[in-house]
């Protein structure tokens, strides 16, 4: 698990073009968005940017001055920090997603866990 001092973590009012540019620095092809007592409060991820940008019905001037807030996804998957890894393996596999946001049980959230990082311990 990715701990969450190595997270691409954002406060909701963070520009679209900042956001883009933590994605693209942290490389966990996700940007997590809390508060300030880090409760989660959605996602942004790489697929989403180019779901955005492939969007024909949508203006090609993507207004990047707004707030993440605006792109976020507010129903991410998560998995309980005490979850095991198994569960969290076949939770990505049955969505087709490589990251999970770790939380706690008050939803703050405690870290990341790829799917790469699972299959490399043999599970």
């Amino acid at each position: 698990m990715l701990p969450k001092d190595r997270l691409p973590l954002a406060a909701p009012d963070l520009s679209l073009r900042q956001g883009v540019v933590e994605l693209a620095h942290k490389r966990l092809g996700l940007l997590i968005i809390v508060d300030e007592d880090h409760n989660l409060l959605g996602v942004f991820s790489n697929g989403d940017l180019s779901r955005l940008l492939e969007d024909p019905t949508h203006d090609p001037n993507v207004d990047w001055p707004r707030p993440i807030a605006d792109w976020m996804r507010t129903d991410p998957l998560t998995v309980d920090h005490d979850s095991m890894a198994l569960a969290a393996k076949e939770l990505m596999q049955k969505n087709s997603v490589l990251t999970l946001v770790v939380t706690d049980l008050d939803n703050r959230v405690c870290g990341a866990l790829q799917l790469y990082d699972i299959l490399r311990v043999g599970i």
